[in-house]
């Protein structure tokens, strides 16, 4: 990008973007006392001395660095082969900004060594302090997180690249607006064949580095886990079903079709549920869905509480034991697919369990892959999906396709960008 477009950027988009910016966080805050989710969204989103201070003192132990921006833990977990191979070398910075306290929490969950924070309010000047202070190779933003100021300041300092980009069909105006912002970037890694052979030499035909990761989970499934095993131990005697990162229109039509099983497959079956809103006012919801099918359940929050015999639902209101609770299920219901979109299915599909989602699941490709090779199911209601469960129930079917075969074919993507990364840093030393 030269001078002049530079300008004109900076002039056209993001003055007024930036205006309007602080005109409604105040807003915001105001609304924020009506919303406890909202005041946690907005809490510590400025930049102090003191955590510049910090930043640069750590910054100078190493040579070189690299900054991640995620949305939440599903883009952190697409991140992390990457992250982890950079850790590897004693001689790289590498500091995740997460938009979401949640993917936050995640990180510090899963005892990340990389440097981590929240993003600040997305204002020139407070990238402008932070950018300064980690002094940046690259960049590398995942998915759709694009934020208009950072994206600035990031290609002001050092190499800018998109990662896993898949195009969205949107508005004629969004569209524009995400050319404009896609310009800004040196390369975007897309597995889209369509973006490749339209959009010019900045964008590389790539994997998707979910793919990675899910190969990952794959190869460590078996070593032994030992988290919460023995609070579920009793619990998974029987065909349990996992309900992964469900909402509360998942866990309706879940609890509609366990429901409608025969007294008999019930005493067969069992239901953890993972959901992915941990909110007090979210879980009191979900437990007042299962009081309505009088269901008896327990909520459980931390290791060492034990699963009482006549329970037959189980809330998981603890973040980051999903891919542990997979390897413990017969079977797994992926939620978000009843009111928005799937969630992440390669998790589930790397303990090689029977797999059902909603219907909402053609955003995500790996979600088609998988159905095209028998390996997941889609259903519409509650008695399609019963009658899924029920199959997997009478006959005990097992997935016959191994992960490891259909997965490995789509990894490659972390290495690749690893690669293009180290030699950028070392081009610059």
């Amino acid at each position: 990008m030269n001078q002049r477009s530079s300008t004109l950027l900076e002039l056209v988009v993001l003055r007024p973007y930036e205006i309007c910016y602080r005109i409604l966080v105040p807003f915001l805050h105001i609304f924020s006392s009506f919303s406890p989710r909202l005041k946690r969204q907005l809490k510590n989103r400025s930049v102090d001395l003191e955590t510049i201070n910090q930043i640069k003192a750590e910054r100078k132990k190493f040579s070189q660095a690299v900054i991640f921006h995620c949305s939440s833990a599903g883009e952190y977990e697409q991140a992390k082969p990457i992250i982890d191979r950079l850790l590897k070398s004693n001689d790289i910075y590498v500091h995740i900004f997460f938009l979401s306290y949640s993917g936050l929490e995640f990180a510090h969950i899963k005892k990340e060594k990389a440097y981590t924070s929240i993003c600040p309010h997305d204002l020139l000047h407070n990238w402008q302090q932070l950018f300064l202070a980690i002094n940046p190779n690259i960049s590398i933003v995942v998915r759709y997180e694009l934020w208009p100021n950072f994206l600035y300041r990031a290609r002001q300092h050092g190499a800018l690249w998109l990662i896993n980009y898949n195009k969205k069909s949107a508005s004629i105006f969004t569209k524009f607006l995400h050319k404009i912002f896609l310009n800004l970037f040196d390369r975007i890694y897309s597995s889209s064949t369509e973006i490749y052979k339209s959009e010019g030499t900045k964008y590389i035909n790539s994997s998707d580095t979910k793919f990675d990761r899910a190969y990952e989970i794959f190869l460590g499934k078996r070593k032994k886990h030992s988290h919460v095993k023995n609070d579920f131990k009793s619990f998974t005697s029987l065909m349990t079903l996992v309900g992964g990162s469900v909402w509360l229109p998942d866990i309706t039509e879940l609890l509609s079709a366990y429901n409608s099983l025969s007294p008999a497959l019930q005493s067969k079956t069992n239901m953890i549920l993972a959901p992915h809103d941990l909110s007090a006012k979210n879980i009191e919801q979900i437990e007042s869905e299962i009081r309505r099918f009088k269901l008896p359940y327990q909520v459980y929050t931390a290791t060492g509480q034990q699963i009482l015999e006549d329970t037959k639902v189980v809330i998981v209101n603890s973040m980051g034991l999903l891919s542990e609770l997979y390897s413990y299920g017969s079977l797994a219901f992926i939620g978000g697919a009843f009111h928005h979109k799937v969630h992440n299915t390669l998790e589930a599909a790397a303990f090689n369990i029977p797999i059902a989602f909603g219907p909402r699941f053609h955003s995500q490709a790996e979600a088609e892959q998988l159905i095209c090779k028998g390996l997941a199911v889609s259903v519409s209601n509650s008695l399609e999906l019963s009658n899924w469960w029920i199959n997997i129930v009478e006959k005990d079917k097992q997935v016959i396709d191994t992960v490891n075969s259909n997965l490995e074919g789509f990894c490659g993507a972390a290495d690749s960008i690893y690669s293009d990364i180290q030699e950028i840093l070392c081009k610059k030393r």
